[in-house]
């Protein structure tokens, strides 16, 4: 019988012990990982090629996180440079350094996905800016970009129709 109370009394323990141990520490955990997806999916939406400055792509040749100081904002997204001068020369000539397709990745887009690239996947493609999905995307893509662009072009104008 001792046994019987012994065994109750140790499992008693274990689930208060494992319940308490659960609802103390995983509860704030879900809660700081929910308000971190929060905001960094609402300043993803707001913050156009995810705060790198489009115009070190042309003139340095390379990706380059802007600054909150020398941002604009440009058909409703807000657009980081390193510079002043940057963002001037933006403001200059906004088409020739605007992503194509909207960020979207011009490699999905030929078969027919709407995947949105990222600034760090980056190829610049007869003076136009083009982010891929990953590294694989936009190797694939440059061997074979005039037919690959052409599918891009085609399917953007088909799912652009569908949208509006």
């Amino acid at each position: 019988m001792a046994k019987i109370h012994l065994f109750i009394y140790l499992l008693v323990w274990v689930s208060a012990f494992t319940s308490f141990a659960c609802k103390d520490v995983k509860a704030p955990d879900v809660q700081a990982e929910k308000q971190s997806d929060r905001s960094d999916s609402e300043e993803a939406q707001n913050l156009g090629a995810d705060g790198f400055d489009l115009i070190s792509y042309f003139e340095g040749g390379r990706a380059l996180k802007g600054s909150p100081e020398f941002s604009l904002i440009y058909e409703g997204a807000k657009w980081y440079f390193s510079s002043k001068e940057n963002r001037e020369h933006f403001k200059k000539n906004t088409a020739k350094y605007l992503p194509q397709f909207s960020e979207y990745c011009p490699y999905s887009l030929a078969d027919g996905k709407m995947i949105k690239g990222k600034p760090t996947y980056y190829k610049i493609i007869d003076g136009k800016l083009y982010f891929f999905y990953n590294k694989e995307y936009a190797d694939t893509f440059e061997k074979d970009s005039k037919v690959l662009l052409k599918r891009a072009r085609k399917n953007w104008e088909k799912m652009n129709k569908k949208e509006k």
